[in-house]
């Protein structure tokens, strides 16, 4: 699963340096992480096979949003997780059992998820969770339907990540990580914050801008 943000593109980088052909699932929810995707994959080679899935009018007619959350707990900062409208419940398992349905019928058993240590004190971002999830799939269609997800980097800290893609190559320049919807990053939403603290703890310059960077030119 790939969202454009630089945990996903480290896990990209990560399974094609193993020598795996990757089908990186991109659900679009209306995010600004389009362009990203787009220019990270024209830069990783040709072991990487994009699918770009378009939910955001369907997802914002079910919900009656204008722009329903499921993968990423992205909100700004007057707003409370637990609580905000936009954060749907169960848009985790609806977004990784959807990738589960699609790799099925391409004939592919296991699904990989960037999430790393600091998300984990979400419920839906834990080592036993993602093993239900699993399970799931074989008891809902038997033995020959289990697709297994993979959190390979789920005891590991965002900080440690961001110095996993820097080892790999990556133009972090390129990746996208802001809940808002500005041309640059916010640099306020908690996806930002933690941007910015990881690169500050992994010492490595964030290359993107942010809007406290712009200064106008009169």
């Amino acid at each position: 699963m790939f969202s454009g943000g630089p945990d996903s593109t480290t896990l990209l980088y990560d399974l094609v340096n193993q020598g795996c052909h990757v089908h990186a699932l991109y659900f679009d929810f209306g995010e600004n992480s389009t362009r990203s995707v787009h220019q990270i994959l024209s830069k990783v080679g040709d072991n990487v096979s994009l699918h770009h899935f378009r939910f955001s009018d369907f997802m914002n007619e079910f919900y009656g949003l204008p722009q329903p959350i499921l993968m990423r707990r992205g909100f700004i900062m007057n707003e409370i997780p637990e609580t905000a409208e936009y954060v749907q419940p169960f848009g985790s398992a609806i977004s990784l059992m959807l990738a589960a349905s699609w790799s099925i019928k391409n004939n592919i058993r296991d699904v990989f998820y960037g999430i790393h240590y600091n998300d984990t004190h979400f419920t839906d971002n834990k080592a036993e969770y993602f093993a239900m999830l699993s399970s799931l799939t074989e008891l809902c269609e038997g033995p020959n339907y289990r697709v297994q997800f993979h959190t390979p980097y789920l005891d590991m800290p965002k900080a440690q990540v961001v110095q996993k893609g820097a080892e790999l190559g990556i133009d972090f320049a390129d990746t996208w990580s802001c809940a808002a919807h500005g041309e640059v990053h916010c640099g306020a939403c908690p996806p930002c914050l933690d941007r910015q603290m990881a690169f500050t703890l992994a010492q490595i310059v964030d290359p993107v801008a942010y809007a406290g960077d712009v200064v106008q030119v009169r």
